[in-house]
């Protein structure tokens, strides 16, 4: 839901310290508000994104409304009503998400946008000082953006979104969390004559957590939250996802990877996915009943520590015979692991991809060079598939001793292979395997009911179960 982030975005706006001091000792005159308001948002996202919004402050009894527009979406205003607390925080209730319609260049002439929101409960809490808790909480119903154009066509909805997000103070350190539940997610497109694409989800729920910020950090991340998604989601409606990202969200970006810098800073962020259909036109579709991700980023002495988890269960590809379908993978669950990449040369490398012209060329071997220095380790925590009879769980790391030097080691365990073979024997589609597997076979040991393999890798001389598989004699061989 492009536009609908761009909508929360003003609602994070609205959440700035307003002004951004000290709360008075009295609530400022309206257009002191407006002012306030105009001046931290040119301040944090730059005056060219201040220009384009239209901000109108008017007093209704104990509190103010707050409204803001958006010049590149036309006249509808997201409103608030604003009253600062007796506690020192400001209290910013009945936030206003508006319907609407606008245009936007979709590559072969201009296409038209309608987006519409049902009912609404959202607030904020926002202690200017940050010496206390500052929250936003959302609920929004019956989402929808439908676009129509000569190269573009695009439907949306959305049943429900719930989003919660806090900045705390921690001791000397401020910590970022988030969760969002989204519930009937489903959409579909097609751009410029490609073959159309269908997606959906029964539920999605997300939540992160970025922790050991310092007031610095803490300050710019409450910025750049609303700063990427007041300036991504118009360019990326308009350029459908073509067009290069724009030099704002980079900045903000580049912020979000500043701040990982600190050396308390421990980010973290899990997503899991129930019900998820794609289908593409012609093509076929696939379902799964859950799609599971879940990151873990540190670099406190500057060089990256990364974790990531990735899991699908209940996976059907549809379209395929039974005898093909049966194995397809029921599950597969794997941890990839990253140590030793400077956070500073990733951080470049992100921006270097996502700039202006970047030759894609040149980003691949940049990327290259930067895994390929020594002390760079690349790991496998845990595999685990569960493909028809056979279920294959292993681990592994690779690490860079030097230039075009490395040293890698993997193992891996099997059961049910020998019936994954006779299944594969016996079906004329999957005949053309059997090489591949009895030459696995092979190589195997026999553990109890398992097979084991453990593979290792020096330079050019690589090995499985202590039988080489290539020529060489280590750091002196052949390196083509």
């Amino acid at each position: 839901m492009l536009l609908f982030a761009q909508r929360l975005a003003f609602c994070l706006a609205l959440t700035a310290p307003i002004p951004a001091t000290a709360q008075p000792a009295s609530p400022p005159a309206p257009e002191e508000l407006g002012i306030g308001l105009k001046h931290w948002l040119a301040d944090r996202l730059g005056p060219h994104v201040a220009e384009s919004l239209r901000i109108h402050v008017t007093r209704e009894g104990d509190h103010d409304r707050v409204a803001i527009a958006d010049r590149r979406t036309g006249d509808a205003e997201t409103t608030a009503a604003v009253r600062p607390g007796a506690d020192g925080r400001w209290l910013i209730d009945d936030i206003r998400i508006p319907s609407m319609r606008f245009a936007r260049p979709d590559g072969e002439g201009t296409a038209d946008f309608v987006f519409k929101a049902g009912a609404q409960n959202s607030r904020a809490r926002v202690d200017p000082s940050l010496a206390s808790p500052s929250s936003l909480d959302l609920d929004v119903h019956e989402l929808s953006l439908t676009g129509h154009g000569r190269g573009l066509r695009q439907e949306e909805q959305l049943d429900h979104l719930e989003m919660h997000a806090r900045l705390s103070p921690d001791g000397h350190h401020f910590a970022f969390d988030h969760q969002a539940t989204l519930t009937g997610w489903r959409g579909a497109s097609r751009l410029h004559g490609a073959p159309a694409i269908a997606a959906g989800a029964e539920h999605v729920q997300s939540n992160g957590h970025i922790g050991g910020l310092d007031h610095y950090r803490a300050d710019a991340l409450l910025a750049t939250v609303a700063g990427l998604l007041v300036t991504l989601p118009a360019d990326v409606v308009a350029g459908q996802g073509g067009s290069p990202m724009p030099p704002a969200p980079r900045a903000a970006l580049s912020a979000w990877m500043d701040a990982l810098q600190g050396p308390e800073t421990d980010a973290r962020g899990e997503e899991t996915i129930g019900g998820l259909h794609i289908a593409v036109e012609g093509r076929g579709e696939a379902f799964a009943r859950q799609v599971h991700f879940a990151a873990h980023l540190r670099a406190p002495d500057g060089l990256v520590q990364g974790h990531l988890e990735i899991g699908i269960d209940g996976l059907r590809v549809g379209g395929l015979p039974s005898d093909a379908a049966a194995l397809v993978p029921t599950h597969v669950a794997l941890s990839p692991t990253l140590a030793g990449v400077r956070l500073a040369d990733l951080t470049n490398l992100i921006l270097e991809a996502t700039e202006p012209g970047a030759d894609p060329d040149r980003v691949a071997a940049d990327a290259q060079a930067l895994l390929a220095r020594r002390g760079v380790a690349i790991g496998l925590e845990s595999l685990s598939v569960s493909l028809g009879p056979v279920t294959l769980t292993g681990h592994g790391q690779a690490t860079l001793t030097g230039h075009d030097g490395y040293q890698a080691e993997a193992h891996l365990t099997a059961t049910g292979f020998d019936a994954l073979m006779a299944q594969s024997a016996s079906n004329p589609s999957l005949q053309r395997s059997l090489p591949f597997l009895a030459v696995m076979r092979g190589f195997a040991r026999s553990q109890g009911d398992h097979l084991v393999w453990d593979v290792e890798a020096r330079n050019n001389v690589l090995t499985v179960n202590g039988i080489p598989l290539s020529p060489g004699d280590g750091d002196h061989g052949d390196r083509r």
